[in-house]
């Protein structure tokens, strides 16, 4: 799991995201309308709709524009399977995880579930039922 993860605003400029996530080295960050959270997005989503049209289109075009709203959220005894399935299934990007209360603690990535099976998996072993976020 990812805990600095960055939150970003359903309405933030695209080209602001895409600084904060290169400033930061991060993946992936949290979307929130005001204190719900509402999306993940990743440098790779934020690529695939970079906009055409010069600086003023990438000022323009918002957070908003590029999302699915509606991210399933995990928390931190979800079983590992269960995070991955969720990624798979939603092709998604990164799963929030948060409390019971809805405090964000940080985000699954796909690349963290590959480490959270290889430390919790027995050498040679496959199954990946062991382990929580």
């Amino acid at each position: 799991m990812i805990c600095d993860v960055p939150v970003v605003e359903w309405h933030d400029p695209i080209v602001k995201v895409w600084q904060h996530l290169h400033d930061l080295d991060s993946p992936v960050a949290v979307v929130r309308d005001g204190t719900r959270i509402i999306a993940a997005i990743s440098q790779r989503t934020l690529a695939m709709w970079w906009p055409s049209g010069g600086p003023c289109e990438m000022c323009r075009r918002q957070v908003r524009d590029v999302i699915d709203p509606g991210i399933p959220t995990v928390h931190p005894h979800t079983p590992v399977r269960e995070a991955a399935e969720l990624i798979d299934n939603f092709r998604l990007d990164g799963v929030p995880v948060v409390t019971a209360g809805g405090e964000l603690l940080g985000v699954v990535t796909p690349a963290a579930l590959v480490r959270l099976l290889a430390e919790s998996t027995p050498q040679g072993a496959m199954s990946g039922e062991t382990g929580t976020v």
